[in-house]
């Protein structure tokens, strides 16, 4: 090929126009590390990188390079391509070049807040938070992610203990625990965290920290999402079956103190039995049952309580398929009596498999009584039937206390006749054991599992 042939085909270079679109499959890059020789700040190199760290969430290493050096350019007395080039052209040799207006900050300065964020959102939080006093340029960054993870074993020291005993979870914790009153406790006025995924050990009494800071972070409008993960050091399968009834014993124990709503799970392939109870405010936004159950797929035996209030669940259809594929049993407790009830066929139609339906009406609020005291208490027909009315009717009561009449001094005076020895039986405080015993009996009967404690007291 002649010189003159050579010349037409190098100066009918057209861009590249591959159809991007064409791939739609969402498949995960495993990508994580890009080596660029020949680097230069020019558009297309600049669009391309963001292109690729955008897309890439295992990316963790950028190494941007010079061009090799050409001896025979040397030797011919070529000018290097920093003095025959324009500056976007070229590799950033000094610290100017490379963005970088003091001498403690780094080579990427050069590259804008959103793609540094990107970066940053590739590495853990501790990771993410070290990197940023690097650069006066960087060290507000980690507080403008608006997604977070906060992985406890990202704290522990470095290499990791084997085995990991409860001392090292200890200190593991007070550094979480720092890091999330970092991003927490103050308001952030440029931005939300979107989801935080927060993994902690629940040793001691750093949940009593953390359940507070998560309830005030969504109160303030801090955080919206929250991906907790209670972390054990022994897989699934590695467990006794007590093992994991303690631990999901501890967990229910932190959800029932400092409650999410909405709650959502993140993978839970064994999960068989569930019951969400909630009393939904007025202002309560509700959400898509579909989502909280987008992980798990062998439900078997499904409880929704809604104590009376409205439905906290959002109106969905075939989205529940996949979760209510397995369902058994499906239980709809609390509904309020005067609702329509046609909204309960969606959830059969979504769970086919389903064999008992359970449906409890409820037609006023639950009463939030918890003691009773009666004074001159006398085991009356009238007294009893109160008592247990008061009992079925205040499922959150735990003691009722039975007192005499209080004494008269004035009669002791006069010599009047005390009550017992001037009334019937049943117009008399119960005195001894015995009748005691049979007072307690008129009050519980048919009820086998009352749990309410009965005193009598003076």
């Amino acid at each position: 090929m002649g010189p003159e042939a050579k010349g037409k085909t190098y100066g009918e270079r057209t861009n590249p126009s591959w159809n991007l679109s064409e791939f739609t499959n969402g498949k995960e890059w495993l990508l994580k590390e890009v080596q660029i020789t020949g680097f230069s700040p020019m558009d297309q190199q600049m669009t391309f990188i963001r292109a690729v760290i955008e897309r890439a969430p295992n990316l963790r290493t950028l190494v941007l390079k010079d061009y090799s050096p050409c001896e025979d350019c040397e030797q011919m007395g070529v000018l290097p391509r920093s003095e025959r080039l324009p500056a976007e052209r070229v590799y950033p040799k000094g610290k100017e070049d490379q963005g970088m207006k003091s001498d403690d900050e780094d080579r990427l300065s050069m590259l804008p807040d959103d793609v540094l964020l990107l970066i940053l959102g590739r590495v853990d939080i501790a990771t993410a938070t070290r990197i940023s006093i690097l650069s006066t340029g960087w060290k507000h960054l980690p507080w403008l992610l608006r997604e977070l993870t906060i992985d406890v074993r990202e704290f522990l020291s470095v290499p990791p203990p084997n085995p990991i005993e409860v001392g090292h979870m200890d200190e593991a914790m007070v550094s979480l625990t720092r890091a999330a009153i970092s991003f927490l406790a103050t308001p952030r006025s440029e931005s939300t965290i979107t989801r935080l995924q927060l993994k902690l050990y629940l040793v001691n009494t750093y949940s009593d920290v953390i359940g507070p800071l998560r309830s005030q972070a969504t109160e303030i409008g801090t955080l919206e999402d929250l991906d907790l993960a209670i972390v054990d050091e022994k897989e699934p399968d590695d467990c006794y079956k007590e093992e994991m009834r303690q631990q999901a014993r501890t967990v229910d124990g932190f959800l029932s103190a400092y409650p999410i709503t909405p709650l959502s799970f993140d993978v839970a392939p064994f999960l068989k039995e569930l019951s969400l109870i909630c009393g939904a405010t007025v202002d309560h936004q509700g959400f898509k049952l579909s989502k909280v159950l987008r992980d798990t797929t062998s439900i078997q035996n499904l409880t929704l309580n809604f104590e009376g209030e409205k439905l906290w669940i959002k109106p969905e259809g075939k989205q529940l398929c996949t979760a209510f594929k397995k369902l058994r049993k499906l239980s709809l407790h609390g509904i309020f009596v005067e609702f329509d009830l046609l909204w309960m066929i969606v959830l059969l139609e979504a769970a086919p498999s389903v064999e008992i339906f359970d449906i409890e009406f409820k037609s006023c609020k639950e009463w939030q009584l918890k003691e009773v005291h009666v004074t001159g208490f006398s085991p009356m027909e009238q007294q009893i039937a109160l008592i247990r009315a008061v009992m079925q009717r205040a499922s959150n009561l735990q003691t009722i206390v039975l007192k005499d009449y209080q004494p008269c001094d004035d009669r002791d005076e006069i010599g009047a006749l005390t009550r017992c020895e001037r009334l019937p039986p049943e117009r008399v405080f119960p005195k001894g054991k015995g009748e005691q015993d049979v007072a307690v009996e008129q009050l519980i009967r048919d009820m086998p599992d009352c749990n309410v404690q009965i005193i009598f007291g003076n």
